[in-house]
C-alpha cells in the first residue's frame, strides 16, 4: 500500500511539472513611442512546488484543479476573451494563493481595459507575494502614473530598476515623471540612461531634449536635434518647434505625404 501511495504522489507531481504554463512578459508597444506596458502573457514561469506530503496520506489533486482553470484562462486569454480569461484565472488562484502568476495576468487583464484602479491592486498583489520581480513593480509604477499617483509611481519605478538596472522603459517613465514635477537635472539623467539602452528610441531623445530645453541646456539641445535628424524626422521637427530652434530647422526633412 505504501509504495503504491508514494508512487501516486510522484505521478501527481510529475504531472503538475509537465503542466508548466508560459507566460510572456514581453513588452507591447503602446503608442509605438510611449511607455511600453509589461504583458506578463507567454513567459516562462518558475512554479515552486509545496515539500512533498508524507506518503500515508493521500496524494492532493489541487495542483491538476489550479492547472485546469488556469489553462482554461490561458485559452481564453489567447483568443480575446477576456473576461473568461479574468474568472478562469481568479479560480485558479484560488488553489494557489500564494502565487504571483494570476495577479500579475488579472492586473494585466484590467490594465487592457484601462480599469486602473483594479489593475493597481491586482499589481500590488503581485509585488507583494514575489517582491523581487521587476516587471510587477513597473507595471505596478505605470498603473500608478495612470492613476496621477506621481510619487507611488516613482517608488514603484526606481524598485524595478534597483531589482533590474537595464530596463529601459522604467528609466523612461521615471525621466516623465521627474520632468512633471518640474525636477529637469532628475529627468536628464534617468533619460540619458533610457537613451544609452535603447538608442534608436526616437520618443526617449525626444523627452531627453525637452527636458534639456526646460534646464536651459541650448547646446544639448543642439545636439540632441542633430543626432534625431539622422532616423527619426517627426520628433526632430517636433523638438526644434518645441525649443525653438528655427536655426536648426533645414536637419528636418519633410515625410513623403505631409
Amino acid at each position: 500500500m505504501l509504495p503504491r501511495l508514494a508512487r501516486q504522489h510522484s505521478q501527481h507531481a510529475l504531472a503538475e511539472k509537465r503542466h508548466a504554463g508560459h507566460l510572456d512578459e514581453g513588452a507591447q508597444d503602446a503608442d509605438n513611442q510611449r511607455q511600453t506596458f509589461h504583458n506578463p502573457f507567454h513567459r516562462r514561469i518558475v512554479v515552486e512546488t509545496s515539500p512533498p506530503e508524507p506518503a500515508l496520506q493521500p496524494p492532493t489533486f489541487e495542483p491538476l484543479e489550479y492547472w485546469r482553470h488556469y489553462a482554461r484562462g490561458w485559452l481564453c486569454h489567447f483568443f480575446g476573451r477576456d473576461e473568461r480569461a479574468a474568472a478562469a484565472y481568479r479560480e485558479a488562484d484560488a488553489f494557489r494563493p500564494g502565487d504571483p502568476a494570476c495577479p500579475r495576468l488579472l492586473g494585466y487583464l484590467a490594465a487592457r481595459r484601462e480599469d486602473w484602479g483594479e489593475a493597481v491592486a491586482w499589481f500590488a498583489c503581485a509585488v507583494e507575494r514575489a517582491p523581487d520581480h521587476a516587471e510587477s513593480w513597473f507595471n505596478l509604477g505605470f498603473g500608478k502614473d495612470k492613476e496621477g499617483d506621481d510619487e507611488d509611481a516613482i517608488a514603484a519605478f526606481r524598485r524595478a530598476l534597483a531589482l533590474k538596472p537595464g530596463m529601459d522603459r522604467a528609466w523612461y517613465g521615471l525621466g516623465l515623471l521627474l520632468a512633471r514635477q518640474g525636477k529637469p537635472d532628475e529627468a536628464i539623467a534617468a533619460l540619458q540612461e533610457a537613451t544609452r539602452l535603447q538608442p534608436m528610441n526616437g520618443v526617449a531623445w525626444y523627452q531627453l531634449g525637452r527636458a534639456c530645453h526646460q534646464a536651459g541646456e541650448d547646446a544639448r539641445v543642439a545636439e540632441i536635434i542633430e543626432r534625431l535628424a539622422r532616423f527619426d524626422p517627426q520628433h526632430t521637427a517636433a523638438l526644434v518647434r518645441e525649443s525653438g530652434r528655427t536655426d536648426l530647422a533645414h536637419l528636418v526633412v519633410e515625410l513623403p505625404g505631409r
